[in-house]
């Protein structure tokens, strides 16, 4: 009676063990495949720097056609609020902040526009 019970369990373990669908492994992701997954648009726009006093205080920038951004890479001479300033890069779609303020923009050059808007910031005073 024992046999019968024993030959059951093993081929009862046997058949789950085979109707398991075979394990893939994804292959192994390149730093060129990386750059590729990260979208990104060039682009070349003027607009204003702003301070917003948010999780320690972050630049923002505001693009003439009224586009929010936060910008990656500015300069710390361009961190200035109410800066107006034309900035050449690449809008990074793939990209999340803390700030919430719009889209990521990699900054690759930066130029001043106008300076007669510039005001201290809440800490700065």
């Amino acid at each position: 009676m024992k046999h019968p019970i024993i030959l059951i369990l093993t081929s009862l373990l046997v058949l789950t063990a085979c109707t398991g669908q075979a394990q893939t492994h994804p292959e192994p992701v390149t730093e060129q495949q990386k750059d590729k997954g990260m979208n990104s648009v060039a682009k070349q726009m003027t607009g204003t720097i702003v301070y917003k006093n948010l999780e320690g205080g972050f630049y923002g920038f505001i693009s003439d056609e009224g586009d929010h951004y936060t910008l990656r890479n500015l300069a710390p001479e361009y961190k200035q609020n109410g800066l107006k300033i034309s900035v050449k890069g690449q809008v990074l779609t793939n990209i999340m902040t803390i700030t919430q303020f719009g889209d990521v923009f990699e900054v690759s050059a930066a130029k001043v526009v106008d300076r007669s808007g510039v005001k201290p910031t809440k800490d700065e005073m």
